[in-house]
């Protein structure tokens, strides 16, 4: 039976946690490149505008990958039984 505090469903493996790892390495260093090629007077307004517009979409991304590695250590470090979650004055039964 599972408990309402069960939260190993949600840590993501230790392959899985690597792959997410070296997947934001990669995206990290085209999104370098992309800023690199960005500074670059050599571009032509069409390339540059592509680079521009795809910018955005590796910073989401991005982000993305760094909240899950983030939410996945925070829950691997978390213990169910030392979790408690008060209740507010709102919630007591009338």
């Amino acid at each position: 039976m599972e408990t309402q505090r069960d939260f190993s469903k949600y840590a993501l493996s230790p392959d899985a946690l690597r792959e997410k790892q070296e997947e934001l390495g990669r995206l990290n260093g085209t999104r370098e490149q992309i800023v690199k090629a960005l500074k670059s007077a050599a571009l032509r307004p069409e390339q540059r505008d592509r680079l521009k517009n795809t910018l955005p979409h590796y910073e989401q991304k991005i982000r993305s990958l760094r909240e899950q590695i983030i939410a996945n250590e925070l829950l691997g470090n978390l213990n169910p039984d030392e979790v408690s979650i008060p209740t507010h004055y709102q919630d007591r039964k009338r």
